[in-house]
């Protein structure tokens, strides 16, 4: 009986090194997951001036969230992506420095877009940062793999 016991010791050891190992991952039934790849540039994007709501469509799915305007400058290309010290933002602020928030799929920081190429004037922030134009959240993102990184490393951290 001990030269049995022995012999499945043996046979459980030398095999252990090439056995899978596993693990499970309760997931509710109602949850989505997304994989947010910053290096990942965007096929297409919008925006609107009214509601300042942005959105940017990807080859894994789309994301979309808000813009604002604030007087927190981060001027320089070098600060594109970054997180706002101050994230009292609201689409209704005012200010001539761009940020974007993500807030779907996953609630994200107000991180800088820019704010040198609206002139760093209130009225051009306002109405451009929300916009379907060049100098947009929505286009911005759909671009530049900092401010894509940004939204991205902020999600879930509010």
């Amino acid at each position: 009986m001990t030269k049995i016991y022995l012999g499945l010791m043996l046979i459980i050891i030398t095999i252990s090194p090439y056995m899978a190992i596993a693990a499970n991952m309760c997931v509710k039934d109602d949850a989505v997951m997304v994989v947010l790849d910053p290096v990942i540039g965007g096929t297409s994007y919008g925006g609107d001036t009214a509601s300042k709501t942005w959105s940017v469509t990807f080859p894994y799915g789309v994301i979309s969230g808000i813009a604002g305007c604030s007087t927190e400058a981060l001027s320089g290309s070098a600060n594109m992506g970054k997180a706002a010290a101050n994230q009292d933002i609201s689409v209704y602020s005012t200010g001539g420095y761009c940020y974007c928030k993500m807030l779907y799929p996953i609630e994200s920081k107000w991180v800088f877009v820019g704010g040198n190429f609206m002139n760093n004037a209130p009225a051009n922030c306002n109405g451009g940062c929300a916009a379907s134009t060049s100098a947009s959240c929505a286009n911005y993102i759909r671009q530049y793999v900092d401010l894509r990184r940004g939204l991205f490393r902020t999600a879930g951290t509010i």
